[in-house]
């Protein structure tokens, strides 16, 4: 599963293959319902939101985030090391952080991520799962 919020408006904004993009609006891809085992999740943080949280929407938003019991840890992205030969994209220029949760309930862990910082400044998060492999 992978999901993108945005901060931005209330429309739908496109669907690409089995993922959906989505403007302050949850949307799952279809076959995804019930109730599921813990998935761990990493909630990819974008910079790009209009304005920059304060401090306290920080602090607000960590101590909701672990008061659920979901959230296990995360930081800012560094600086970055290329290991090997080939050329890839700059991750680090749109992700400045990572937050990762465990979760039951993706919809409970979906509704949560609307009250993070960087939504509430119209920013983007990508929720991605991270199934034990």
């Amino acid at each position: 599963m992978f999901m993108i919020f945005t901060g931005q408006s209330a429309k739908l904004d496109s669907i690409i293959d089995d993922n959906i993009l989505c403007q302050d609006t949850i949307v799952r891809e279809s076959g995804v319902s019930g109730i599921q085992s813990t998935m761990q999740y990493i909630a990819l943080i974008h910079k790009n939101s209009n304005t920059t949280p304060t401090m306290e929407e920080w602090n607000r938003f960590f101590d909701q985030a672990m008061a659920t019991g979901m959230f296990i840890g995360g930081s800012a992205i560094g600086n970055r090391e290329i290991v090997g030969t080939k050329p890839v994209s700059d991750t680090t220029a749109s992700i400045g952080g990572y937050m990762l949760f465990n979760s039951d309930d993706a919809d409970l862990l979906c509704s949560l991520l609307q009250e993070h910082p960087v939504i509430k400044h119209g920013g983007t998060i990508e929720l991605c799962e991270l199934p034990g492999s």
